[in-house]
C-alpha cells in the first residue's frame, strides 16, 4: 500500500508541478517518466492504473499522447496494453475503440482457448473448482484485463461492453468492481435499469451506493 500511494503521488505531484509551480501546459519530460511508468510490467498493477487514468486526463489536449499509447497497446505485454487501454479511454479518442476492440477480441480468444473448465462469476466457480492456485490466477488475470478494457470502450461510449461491466461488478477484485460501477455511470444505458435495480442490495456498499446513483442519472421512473 506504501508503494501504490507513493507512485500515484509521485504522478500528482509531477502534473501539479508543470501545470500549476511553472504555469505551464503538462511538460513533455512528464509525460515521459509517467509512460515509463506504465510501461514497466512490475509496477504495481493499481498504481500502474491510477497513472494510466492521470496520464488519459492530463495530456488530453495533447495530440501526440494518443500515438504513444498505441505503441504500448500493439508492442508491449497483456498487463500494460490494459493499463494502456485504461489511458487511452480517459484520453478520449474515438481512434482507439477498433484498436481496443481488437484487443478485447484478442483477450476473449485466450480465455476461450484456455484450459479454465468454468465461467463467471469468478467467485463461485473458485469454490466450486479444483484447480491450483496459479491456474486461478491465470483466469483471474486474463478476466481482469477484459475488464479494463471493456471499461475503456464505456469511456469511449461504447455500450456494447455493458454486459462485461455487470460481469465485472462480480469480480473478486475491488478494483475492478469500482472501475466498473464507473464505467456503467458514464454509459447511463437504460438498457442497464433492471441490473442495476439488483445491485441496490449489493453486499458492497459502494457498488449499491453508485448504482443507486446511476439510476438517479438515468433517471428511469421504476
Amino acid at each position: 500500500m506504501i508503494k501504490l500511494a507513493i507512485a500515484v503521488l509521485w504522478g500528482a505531484v509531477l502534473i501539479f508541478y508543470s501545470t500549476t509551480v511553472a504555469d505551464s501546459p503538462p511538460r513533455q519530460n512528464d509525460l515521459a517518466e509517467l509512460i515509463s511508468f506504465l510501461r514497466n510490467s512490475n509496477n504495481n498493477e493499481v498504481a500502474r492504473d491510477d497513472i494510466a487514468v492521470l496520464i488519459g486526463v492530463t495530456f488530453r489536449e495533447e495530440q501526440h499522447v494518443f500515438d504513444q499509447l498505441m505503441k504500448l497497446v500493439r508492442d508491449d505485454p497483456l498487463e500494460v496494453k490494459a493499463s494502456a487501454a485504461i489511458a487511452l479511454g480517459h484520453l478520449g479518442d474515438k481512434r482507439a475503440i477498433k484498436p481496443l476492440e481488437r484487443l478485447l477480441r484478442d483477450v476473449d480468444f485466450l480465455i476461450e482457448s484456455s484450459k479454465i473448465p468454468f465461467k463467471p462469476p469468478l467467485l463461485d466457480a473458485l469454490r466450486k473448482s479444483n484447480l491450483k492456485e496459479d491456474e486461478f490466477r491465470q483466469v483471474i488475470k486474463l478476466y481482469e484485463i477484459k475488464y479494463k478494457i471493456a471499461s475503456a470502450l464505456a469511456h469511449l461510449g461504447q455500450k456494447s461492453v455493458t454486459k462485461i461491466l455487470l460481469e465485472a461488478l462480480e469480480s473478486p477484485r475491488s478494483p475492478a468492481r469500482t472501475r466498473a460501477v464507473i464505467a456503467l455511470g458514464v454509459l447511463k444505458d437504460p438498457e442497464t435499469v433492471e441490473p442495476l435495480i439488483e445491485l441496490l442490495k449489493h453486499k458492497e456498499r459502494f457498488v449499491a451506493i453508485s448504482a443507486a446513483g446511476i439510476l438517479a442519472d438515468i433517471g428511469d421512473s421504476r
